[in-house]
């Protein structure tokens, strides 16, 4: 029914477009029509100008399973030494609850920060313009994420994993930022990577900032393609 309804809407429609070749290749195989790749950019690029960091891997965004911040948790445990924001809304209090607990079972409690709560945009644009890496690893998204974005804005390298979907197709391991296999021991060295070399944190998180430059990923260019 849903397939069916999503035809009918399609068909009425003078252009498809997606947010990502995932959300495109998702769109063919399961209606079986083509679109093209409209990525939708940042609304505010000018708050996150970058900054030289404070020794801490920024993981913000919405808090729950899909997003995999448990994860995050216990790669700290295989993360000697490295320290972590974690800030956004949770989708329940019982995902803002299991960070807590766990981050105090595997004794990293005192290198986590959590601030579970609706962040304005000044205190998202305040958290990745301090830190020195961001972390985003949600299961098979379908874009590649206002969080990657905002990070490679301002100049910070981003660690995801192998199974992350659209996220991987602005980062790339060694250029704009490391993947790592969906584990807490390949991720904690993942982040160990990134924040025991802050030359190539800085090379990556550069790179990353050049690549939203060269897709000129803006809102004039967003309508002017939509008004074509």
């Amino acid at each position: 029914m849903i397939r069916t309804a999503d035809g009918l809407a399609f068909a009425e429609a003078r252009a498809l477009f997606t947010n990502s070749p995932t959300g495109r290749d998702r769109l063919h195989r399961y209606n079986g029509v083509a679109s093209d790749i409209l990525p939708p950019p940042l609304n505010d690029p000018e708050l996150f100008d970058g900054g030289p960091g404070n020794g801490y891997v920024f993981a913000g965004g919405r808090v729950g399973r899909a997003k995999r911040q448990a994860l995050l948790v216990r790669a700290l445990r295989h993360a000697p030494g490295v320290r972590m924001v974690i800030a956004g809304p949770p989708d329940t209090g019982a995902d803002a609850a299991e960070l807590a607990q766990l981050a105090a079972e595997l004794g990293v409690a005192d290198r986590l920060t959590l601030d579970l709560r609706f962040l304005s945009r000044f205190e998202v644009a305040d958290l990745v313009n301090n830190a020195s890496a961001a972390a985003y690893i949600p299961f098979d998204e379908d874009s590649v994420g206002y969080v990657t974005m905002e990070a490679f804005q301002a100049g910070k390298p981003v660690v995801t994993t192998t199974d992350s979907g659209g996220v991987r197709e602005i980062v790339r391991d060694g250029e704009t930022g490391l993947v790592a296999a969906p584990t807490a021991e390949a991720l904690g060295a993942a982040l160990s990577t990134a924040m025991g070399d802050p030359a190539l944190a800085r090379r990556l998180g550069a790179a990353g900032r050049q690549g939203l430059v060269d897709w000129e990923l803006t809102w004039p260019r967003t309508i002017e393609r939509l008004l074509a």
